[in-house]
Parts: C-alpha cells; sequence; structure tokens
C-alpha cells in the first residue's frame, strides 16, 4: 500500500507518481501486481494517467461519484421536485 500526497492533481503528477511506484516494486522485485479493475472517480488527469500506465485494466466509475453527478446535473437542470427529492434520499441510503 501506498500513501502519497502530491503538490497538485496534474496528468503528469499522476504519471510520474504512478511510474515511481512501478520502479520501487520493480527494484526489490515485487511487481507481480495483474490489476483488472480500477475504481476511480470522474477526475480526467487521473483517469488519462490510469488509461496510460495500466494498458491492461479497465477502469470503472465510481457509484457515489456517479450519483453525485447525476444529482447535481439534476439540480442544474431544474429537474428537482418532491418526488424526485424522496427518490435521491433512498439513493443515498443504497
Amino acid at each position: 500500500m501506498f500513501y502519497i500526497l502530491v503538490s497538485n492533481k496534474s496528468e503528469q503528477m499522476y504519471d510520474i507518481v504512478f511510474r515511481s511506484i512501478y520502479r520501487i516494486l520493480s527494484q526489490n522485485n515485487m511487481y507481480c501486481l495483474n490489476i483488472k479493475t480500477i475504481t476511480t472517480d470522474t477526475e480526467l488527469a487521473l483517469i488519462n494517467a490510469i488509461n496510460s500506465n495500466f494498458k491492461e485494466s479497465q477502469r470503472i466509475g465510481c457509484w457515489f461519484h456517479l450519483k453525485q453527478d447525476l444529482i447535481r446535473n439534476a439540480r442544474i437542470l431544474g429537474l428537482l421536485n418532491k418526488k424526485i427529492r424522496i427518490l435521491i434520499s433512498i439513493i443515498h441510503m443504497i
């Protein structure tokens, strides 16, 4: 497990992080990851860095962030009425 603090969230920074992790694991003969699926939010820089560094893996969006995006867009479009607010409350419980 790695815990990494970065100075920004650019695609270049994520790329450096992923290459550094690979280098550390390779130097210690520990690189044997076979990552099938990676779950992320909708941050484009992270998505692009994952797609270029983990070409064999499938990236999927997480359910929590999908729900947030749906609710945010419904508010922007003025689609929230009382019945929909109740539905949103139910969705948040899932």
